[in-house]
């Protein structure tokens, strides 16, 4: 069972990194505003299979800032 706790730990930290990359790099980029973060961050994340979606703790009404970290 730990063994699988490790897992998700390394698996969600390096996750977590690009994902938040991505979504600077697109507000900046295109100058996104909130809403449409929250539209785009809502079109990612359904597209993602479900097991990162848990790994991620992504909300779709919390927008792309309120991934879990923990």
């Amino acid at each position: 069972m730990m063994l699988t706790e490790l897992e998700d730990i390394t698996f969600r930290r390096p996750m977590m990194i690009l994902v938040e990359a991505m979504f600077q790099t697109v507000k900046t980029l295109f100058r996104a505003t909130e809403e449409q973060l929250e539209v785009f961050a809502a079109g990612f994340y359904s597209r993602l299979p479900e097991y990162m979606q848990r790994a991620l703790n992504y909300t779709p009404y919390d927008g792309p800032e309120a991934i879990s970290h923990g």
